[in-house]
Order: structure tokens, then sequence, then C-alpha cells
């Protein structure tokens, strides 16, 4: 039962961590960043 709880522990963690970065991101101004992530992602697709 010891180990159930622990990875639940672990879990929660991860879980807030995510949080934590998509808290950060939305203060950024996503949506230039979100714009400027997929205008390079389709250039690097362009250059393979």
């Amino acid at each position: 039962k010891k180990k159930s709880s622990e990875r639940e522990k672990k879990k929660k963690k991860e879980k807030k961590k995510e949080k934590k970065k998509k808290k950060g991101r939305k203060e950024k101004g996503s949506k230039k960043e979100e714009g400027k992530e997929k205008e390079r992602k389709r250039k690097e697709k362009e250059a393979k």
C-alpha cells in the first residue's frame, strides 16, 4: 500500500508542474509565442 501512495504523490507533483508550466505560458502572451513556434516548425519541415 505504501508504494501506491508514493506513486500517487509523484503523479500529483507532476500535475502541479504541468499546471505551472501552462500558467507561465499564458502569462507570456501565449498566442504570440505559439505563432512563432508554429512558424519555426513549419520552416523546419520545409528545410528537410
